[in-house]
């Protein structure tokens, strides 16, 4: 017997299950967080809890998302974290077959929501390419008007992940931002990428931007393999930082 696939989700207990739009830009962050805490608090395991550390984006709503959030109330939702098949095994029907799985478990325990952080694989193609215009772009790679899935997504949008979960059933819901954020040292991203000097030289040759938020200087680097987006390296204090965007759609 040998595994070729699994599936990893989380249950969680969400105060506001018929608002879509309490989902958080934290995507996959922020609600792991979430259901740890809540998972501490709720079993009484307070030195866990108290030592728990957890990144806080800043616009989950307190009481709603906040991973300070301590309440114990029993789950009322599910949010599936991965689902991983064996390249060899990537046969149509498979990981169809574990999303309905995860659906079914939710059924099963009386759940009133199954919501899923979708990481669009293709977008790796696409780094430059804001998510907004990426899940609009359709099967052929054109940009027609079409009847789409929402007005967010396309209904034959070119993302074979996202289309497979409308699919079967999904609805597109919003865009989380910084669904997973990550940060190291230029050395570490230049090691990750196999890339000796990577940062450094996107710093030298690439075109300088200001953050939004802080008004720091820095530089889009795209050479991460993997990566929907860029890394915005900070040659001042040596760090890059990664935040993918997801797609927050909904099962159940």
């Amino acid at each position: 017997m040998r595994l070729v696939g699994i599936g990893n989700s989380v249950p969680f207990y969400w105060s506001a299950p018929d608002d879509n739009d309490s989902l958080p830009d934290g995507g996959w962050d922020a609600l792991g967080a979430l259901a740890i805490r809540q998972h501490y608090s709720r079993n009484n395991m307070t030195e866990k809890l108290r030592s728990f550390k957890a990144r806080t984006p800043p616009d989950i709503p307190s009481g709603v998302w906040d991973p300070s959030y301590i309440g114990r109330e029993p789950p009322n939702a599910l949010c599936a974290l991965a689902v991983c098949i064996l390249p060899e095994f990537r046969t149509p029907g498979l990981a169809e077959r574990v999303i309905g799985l995860m659906r079914s478990k939710c059924i099963t325990e009386g759940y009133k929501a199954y919501i899923v952080p979708v990481r669009p694989t293709r977008k790796t193609e696409f780094k430059a390419m804001e998510m907004p215009i990426y899940l609009q772009m359709r099967h052929n790679r054109q940009f027609e008007a079409s009847n789409g899935a929402s007005a967010l997504v396309a209904k034959d949008t070119f993302d074979p992940w996202v289309r497979k979960h409308i699919s079967i059933g999904g609805r597109p819901i919003k865009i989380a931002n910084t669904s997973v954020v990550i940060r190291a040292t230029g050395k570490d991203w230049d090691d990750s990428a196999d890339n000796p000097g990577m940062c450094e030289k996107a710093w030298k040759e690439g075109k300088v931007e200001i953050n939004e938020y802080d008004g720091e200087e820095y530089v889009n680097v795209y050479d991460v393999p993997g990566t929907l987006g860029p890394v915005r390296y900070y040659w001042q204090k040596d760090e890059g930082v990664y935040c993918e965007p997801n797609l927050w759609i909904r099962h159940i």
